[in-house]
This record gives structure tokens, sequence and C-alpha cells, in this order.
């Protein structure tokens, strides 16, 4: 078996927007869908963000930015499905 296929996943990414949960107070953000946490990677205007440094994923469902962001400014993400 090809090194690639014993690493890789079955399922496939997807993409998410959770950008109309921004309201400039908020820091924790719920997920389209359940995920495996370690596939979170959040992207705030397009920049990706450190995970444990800006973002922590709190469970399969949520997770947490260490600043609230302004209205205006975009998160969307990538993530593997549960």
């Amino acid at each position: 078996m090809p090194i690639a296929r014993a690493f890789s996943s079955s399922k496939a990414s997807k993409v998410g927007d959770v950008t109309s949960q921004i309201d400039g107070v908020k820091t924790t953000f719920t997920l389209p869908e359940s995920i495996e946490v370690s596939t979170l990677c959040v992207f705030i205007n397009g920049l990706n963000q450190r995970r444990n440094d800006t973002i922590t994923a709190v469970s399969a469902s949520t997770f947490t930015l260490s600043y609230s962001p302004v209205v205006g400014e975009t998160i969307t993400i990538t993530y593997t499905p549960l």
C-alpha cells in the first residue's frame, strides 16, 4: 500500500463560514457540524490562525478565539467532519 494511502483520511475535508456569528462581543463560535477537533483550521480575514494561540478547539462542535472579532471581519474554517 502506498504511504499516502496509509495515512490519508477516508473523509474529505470541508470548508465552512461562521462570519454570521460575529457580533463584536462573542469569542466562542459554533461549528456547522461535529468535527475531528485536530483538523480544525480557522482563517480570519483570510489569515490562518495559530492553534492554542489565537484559537482553541473547545469541542467537536465549538471553538474559541482569544479575542472578539468585529463586525465586518470574516471567519472561514476548514475541517474534517466526524
